[in-house]
């Protein structure tokens, strides 16, 4: 059966003696594709099957072993190529992305992440942070943010506490630690926000490449599950910081 997909190539990996197989974000699922003759030098379907490109294939789905790529077109391509460290966390979105459930939302989500490349940090941390918001969200794995997670008190609420899983307040707050007022406001904006409120958060807040990493490493905690790309871009952080 001939189908047409749309969406972002997450990853391609080399495939028996000279195909590939490669696995497309679609707004409903993603698909597993089997591309033949990729690793050949002459293939005409590389130029469609880019990693992080946004294209429209022509697939042949079939109902024992993987569906093939027929004929496809390059919609997008994003220039990662420029700056390791946005490469770099695209990656670990991707990695995120290849284990959990797919939700209608992160096609559109992920685009604005690679459509923001070329912009100012701000933009691109940005659309990092909302991306992973909503994967937490719909992963069930959000912190708590209406109130201290242990006493449900909703004054004197002073810091985030990853191993409790939310806010917690002076009285709770055994460790001491603190975030400061804006930093509380921030992260109960982030998470109450709707699409509408897009606008009005990247106005009100800045979002820096610490939410980003901060927001990785509790979905790591929470999932279980170690992204060796995170301890990448730690690394090119670390020497950057030598520079």
């Amino acid at each position: 059966m001939m189908t047409e997909a749309e969406g972002i190539v997450l990853k391609i990996q080399d495939y028996k003696e000279n195909d590939a197989l490669a696995w497309l974000l679609t707004d409903t699922k993603i698909i597993t594709v089997r591309i033949r003759g990729f690793q050949k030098s002459s293939s005409k379907l590389k130029s469609c099957a880019q990693c992080f490109s946004y294209v429209r294939w022509q697939i042949h789905s079939r109902s024992q072993g993987f569906s093939l790529l027929l004929h496809g077109t390059c919609i997008d391509f994003f220039p990662f190529h420029n700056n390791l460290l946005r490469q770099s966390l695209a990656f670990v979105l991707r990695d995120i992305i290849l284990k959990i459930d797919t939700h209608p939302t992160y096609l559109n989500d992920l685009l604005s992440v690679f459509r923001s490349v070329v912009k100012p940090d701000q933009d691109f941390y940005f659309c990092v942070v909302w991306l992973l918001k909503e994967i937490l969200i719909n992963e069930g794995i959000q912190p708590y943010t209406d109130g201290c997670i242990l006493c449900q008190r909703t004054d004197h609420l002073q810091v985030l506490s990853k191993a409790q899983g939310g806010f917690l307040c002076s009285d709770c707050n055994r460790k001491k630690k603190t975030d400061t007022k804006e930093e509380l406001i921030k992260i109960y904006s982030i998470f109450h926000a709707r699409e509408k409120d897009i606008d009005l958060c990247k106005e009100r807040f800045q979002f820096l490449l610490r939410d980003v990493i901060y927001w990785c490493e509790w979905f790591e905690y929470y999932a279980q599950i170690h992204l060796k790309s995170l301890d990448f871009v730690k690394q090119i952080m670390s020497i950057n910081s030598l520079a």
